[in-house]
């Protein structure tokens, strides 16, 4: 059945090929029943800003480390 969330929603098969892949099972297999997987909005709204907000924190970081760098990023609009 896992396989059917790539097929229907013509996701890149190497999308199992990411860090997270193995992350997103093992918190599938460990989550309680009855437990859901976040909405299209709140992956778009509250999910989007934590992982924004978790970037922002790790660019941060390193501009301790290699103060006067400049760091060029892709905008995100949403």
């Amino acid at each position: 059945m896992i396989s059917m969330l790539w097929y229907a929603n013509t996701l890149p098969f190497n999308s199992t090929s990411s860090d997270f892949y193995p992350q997103m099972l093992y918190s599938v297999a460990e989550a309680e029943p009855g437990v859901r997987g976040p909405t299209a909005k709140e992956l778009a709204g509250l999910c989007l800003e934590v992982a924004v907000q978790n970037v922002d924190k790790h660019i941060e970081q390193f501009k301790i480390y290699w103060p006067g760098a400049l760091f060029i990023t892709r905008a995100l609009t949403y």
